[in-house]
């Protein structure tokens, strides 16, 4: 693989589950959503600290240390930490429809409360800190998805550490292997929980 690390900074509901699953099934260790592995919980601990994306950052250093690629809530929100901290890294960031992504975060999440881990992805953009989406318009989660869309492409800019695609773009999985130098393969949509492997 042509990075140390890959870390998927594109939101969550942006393809992040069927990336994970493409670099399982080429044999990169991989984790999506970092909850519990190997009989550890990284979520807990970051409870009541989840506007301290240090913290969080550290918390998940053993499990990053551990793996080659992690994706899905916290690690949108940590891209410039985790650039610090693990060079000779690449990252993807897959964009999608705002209002598909709205429309898919609505049915995701629906009424209950964010986990602490989600918390601190919509906490980045949110200043008001919402314990849950039922507190947030569409029109404010539109500007939090451009935002975060923005800041990583002029985070990155004159780099080529960062793939950015759109989910509808045809041949996806192939331009994913080809930029991480992995044998071609597809992009599946998968819609289910999948962990470390």
């Amino acid at each position: 693989m042509r990075f140390e690390k890959v870390f998927n900074v594109g939101l969550h509901r942006t393809g992040t589950k069927s990336v994970h699953e493409l670099l399982l099934r080429s044999d990169v260790k991989s984790v999506h959503w970092p909850v519990l592995c190997n009989g550890v919980n990284y979520e807990d601990p970051i409870a009541g600290r989840e506007s301290d994306r240090p913290f969080v950052a550290a918390t998940l250093a053993p499990l990053i240390e551990d793996i080659a690629a992690v994706s899905d809530v916290p690690i949108p929100a940590l891209y410039d930490l985790l650039d610090a901290a693990y060079p000779n890294s690449g990252f993807i960031a897959i964009y999608r429809s705002p209002f598909d992504w709205v429309r898919s975060v609505r049915s995701h999440v629906n009424t209950r409360d964010l986990h602490p881990f989600e918390r601190v992805q919509y906490w980045r953009y949110l200043p008001g800190q919402p314990t849950s989406l039922r507190e947030v318009d569409d029109a404010t989660l539109y500007a939090m998805f451009l935002t975060h869309y923005r800041d990583i492409l002029s985070f990155f800019r004159d780099r080529n550490t960062l793939l950015f695609l759109d989910l509808q773009e045809p041949n996806l999985g192939e331009k994913v292997c080809e930029f991480l130098d992995l044998p071609a393969t597809d992009l599946r949509n998968i819609d289910v929980s999948l962990r470390i492997m």
